[in-house]
């Protein structure tokens, strides 16, 4: 386990000051939490890359086979 000591405005020290949980279980909490939020944010970018990509390249097959298929009908 790691100490991190961090800066936060005197607004939001007084808003952890006035909560029932300890300075230190709050922050710990509350990076846990961002850490999370950022990592399903790079899934969702990478998702979302690849389904790009795919469309990408279906799209390039339905362009390279549809004239075949247009003579077939």
């Amino acid at each position: 386990m790691k100490i991190l000591e961090i800066t936060i405005s005197d607004s939001d020290f007084e808003y952890i000051q006035r909560s029932d949980k300890h300075e230190a279980v709050y922050a710990g909490e509350a990076l846990k939490e961002k850490i999370a939020r950022e990592m399903t944010g790079d899934i969702n970018n990478l998702l979302k890359e690849g389904y790009i990509a795919t469309a990408e390249e279906d799209l390039n097959i339905c362009r390279e086979y549809a004239p075949s298929e247009m003579g077939n009908l």
